[in-house]
């Protein structure tokens, strides 16, 4: 043990200390930083959600190339610090990694697939979209809750039937506008794509009936679990022209 210590410079701990606060620090400016460099809120949604895997695999590099400068410095030292940073390791494999081999399993259950609705525990809705450590449930009143595969792994699942499901509807809508077409079917389609009766796979189709200077009268093809959730649908898009006075100019 003396000629552990006799051989071991406290200045290598300290630069190894200080090189780790700087990574550190990098991960978590860069992290805050350059989501405002990205336009597209879809770009952000997926860097946010990938961020933290980066953060591990930055990490991983600079173990693996710290590791062998203690090596050099003292075998012994290197020894202890390597079985340090690799119990941590281990450790942060087993929270975030046990998440992704759960779902691996989950999705190879052919009844565990997007708009099915399901009942685990707790847990109760349609599933909306799949992650690669957790997905998206919608609950019967329309929140949205992202549950990690681990919670519901080993756990009895119902899957609820499905024959009234993919019921669609035509729907005439009368739109007094003078909104170029694109730009109207994108703010009907995302009312429609965000209401938690409609089908998340299906997407609405839009066609014209009729255009004139007046405006637009024009065909929705959508679609839903159920009948209540076609009416509620055709509701929500009959308010939305109503009230919106964007699409009324």
């Amino acid at each position: 043990m003396d000629v552990f210590k006799a051989n071991i410079s406290v200045f290598p701990v300290f630069s190894f200390m200080l090189s780790a606060v700087f990574v550190y620090l990098f991960l978590k400016v860069f992290g805050k930083l350059f989501p405002l460099l990205l336009k597209r809120k879809s770009l952000k949604s997926k860097f946010n959600r990938s961020y933290g895997f980066v953060e591990l695999m930055v990490w991983i590099i600079y173990i693996i190339l710290i590791i062998p400068k203690f090596y050099r410095i003292n075998f012994e030292y290197g020894i202890i610090i390597s079985i340090i940073l690799l119990a941590i390791l281990l450790i942060i494999a087993w929270f975030a990694g046990r998440d992704i081999v759960a779902g691996f399993i989950l999705r190879s259950n052919s009844g565990f697939m997007l708009n099915a609705e399901i009942k685990s525990g707790e847990f109760e809705g349609i599933v909306a979209e799949f992650y690669s450590r957790n997905f998206k449930l919608i609950s019967e009143n329309g929140d949205k809750v992202l549950i990690p595969y681990s919670q519901i792994l080993g756990k009895p699942i119902r899957f609820f039937t499905q024959e009234k499901s993919r019921i669609s509807k035509r729907i005439q809508l009368d739109i007094k506008t003078t909104m170029n077409f694109e730009k109207l079917k994108s703010l009907l389609k995302f009312q429609v794509m965000t209401n938690p009766n409609s089908l998340l796979n299906k997407v609405p189709i839009f066609s014209i009936v009729k255009h004139d200077k007046d405006g637009y009268i024009i065909d929705v093809l959508v679609y839903a679990r159920n009948s209540q959730g076609l009416s509620d649908i055709e509701g929500q898009l009959k308010d939305y022209i109503i009230s919106n006075t964007i699409i009324n100019s």
